[in-house]
């Protein structure tokens, strides 16, 4: 008895014959489609990375590096120049001038002499001699040389009763063996014909000689030559 071919074996049939073709077609079509998707699936892949690696670089933000800035450097201030400090002017010296008087009239019996010895009659040896002696009678008025100021009165061991006249910038001038009292006192101001005493015979060292005054002069404490001083 003939059987009808069941349903396996027809499609065994329809596989080895069309429909072995058919399911070829159906294969490459399903292939096809699945690397259809898979390149659409890459594509859009890279389509997001780049997206993404364009999104990161744009939100890059370039800080520019800071400029050095120049510490600037404290100006030195100027030092200032001290002042010169003034220098006191020296006092000048008095010069010889005529303005000087001779305190008496008479000759000049001894003169002045601080470098060489001169023989004192006297004493009877031979010393320096600081002043002029002036032959004149006793009891001659003796006259300041100059203004000025009386700066001392005494009596001396040696060269009698004396007084002295400061004239300024350390000239003194010294009046000796001179008579008792003198007229002027200490701080007394005289001028050229001010009357300072008389000629005597006080001065020890000198009593051998005439009668006269013993005259000098000083500047600070150097003895000068009276005759560089008075006027001819």
């Amino acid at each position: 008895m003939n059987q009808k071919p069941n349903l396996w074996q027809r499609a065994v049939e329809f596989i080895t014959g069309k429909g072995f073709y058919l399911a070829v077609l159906v294969c490459v079509m399903v292939i096809g489609l699945s690397a259809y998707f898979m390149i659409q699936s890459v594509r859009s892949n890279l389509s997001k990375t780049a997206d993404h690696q364009a999104s990161s670089t744009a939100s890059i933000t370039v800080t520019p590096a800071p400029r050095a800035t120049a510490t600037p450097r404290p100006t030195p201030k100027p030092t200032p120049t001290p002042a010169p400090t003034p220098q006191p002017t020296p006092e000048a010296t008095a010069q010889p001038t005529s303005a000087y008087s001779w305190p008496v009239s008479g000759t000049v019996i001894s003169s002045f002499s601080v470098e060489a010895l001169s023989y004192n009659e006297t004493m009877g040896d031979w010393r320096t001699h600081d002043g002029i002696d002036i032959a004149s009678s006793l009891g001659t008025r003796v006259q300041a040389t100059a203004k000025g100021v009386v700066s001392a009165v005494y009596e001396d061991d040696v060269m009698g009763v004396t007084v002295v006249v400061d004239h300024g910038n350390e000239l003194f001038s010294v009046y000796s063996n001179l008579e008792e009292n003198p007229p002027v006192a200490v701080g007394d101001t005289v001028a050229s014909d001010t009357v300072v005493g008389e000629v005597g015979e006080t001065s020890v060292a000198e009593s051998g000689k005439q009668p006269h005054l013993h005259f000098a002069m000083y500047q600070g404490d150097a003895p000068i030559n009276p005759e560089d001083y008075l006027g001819q």
